[in-house]
């Protein structure tokens, strides 16, 4: 998220606000949250965008401590939540294997259409 670009800075922060839109919908809707799950390629890999993203979520007792938000690529490594209304809410990232994923689905089609 380090550009001197003023419109992809005005992207990102329109991604963000968009991100924290559904986020709130879905606490919302299901009536709160404990874990706030990061993954795939931006929510692996950019610390300041998930930073980003919870700091508009304080609201909802969710937010990271900017100090924390680089945590690597560690799996689910909790990240430090600021007091709020819901201070039980763990941030976290995982990795997705997406690689794993579609290998194991493959493996399950060809065995089934295998005569």
């Amino acid at each position: 998220m380090s550009s001197s670009n003023e419109d992809a800075l005005l992207a990102i922060a329109v991604f963000c606000y968009s991100v924290r839109q559904q986020i709130a919908a879905m606490v919302v809707a299901l009536g709160g949250v404990h874990t706030l799950v990061f993954t795939g390629g931006i929510g692996e890999n950019d610390p300041q965008t998930r930073a980003s993203i919870c700091d508009g979520l304080s609201g909802l007792g969710i937010g990271i401590e900017a100090a924390s938000a680089v945590i690597g690529k560690e799996p689910a490594k909790p990240q430090r939540v600021r007091n709020g209304r819901n201070p039980q809410c763990a941030v976290r990232v995982l990795p997705s294997r997406e690689d794993e994923q579609i290998m194991l689905r493959t493996w399950h089609l060809l065995a089934d259409a295998a005569p």
